[in-house]
């Protein structure tokens, strides 16, 4: 469904505007093919954090990287571990977020 990751990143950021979400580009990512990861500010301080994924039929989806959800400074240490390991990774941050995710992304291979 979606090109490239610069073009899902877009449409995420186009969804976030329509739903009065505030979402911005922490790390900028390969445009062609760096996978994204989401970090959500939570309303009660706690980060949730999201990452694309592969499901079992090798579709492009999101899960959540930890069941719980994380203090800002793990989620910091965690996402820059991430960034050294992947230079090609988008990291997008989502504020004050109710810590859901638009169905389109849970189900990318539509």
């Amino acid at each position: 469904m979606f090109d490239s990751s610069r073009f899902l990143v877009d449409s995420i950021i186009k969804w976030a505007a329509l739903e009065a979400e505030t979402i911005v580009v922490s790390n900028k990512g390969e445009n062609e093919r760096g996978l994204i990861l989401i970090k959500q500010e939570l309303c009660s301080g706690l980060i949730r954090i999201w990452v694309q994924t592969r499901d079992i039929n090798d579709n492009l989806t999101f899960t959540r990287r930890f069941h719980e959800d994380q203090t800002q400074d793990f989620a910091d240490a965690f996402i820059e571990r991430e960034v050294q390991r992947d230079e090609d990774l988008w990291v997008l941050v989502q504020e004050r977020s109710s810590g859901s995710l638009p169905d389109i992304l849970m189900d990318l291979h539509r």
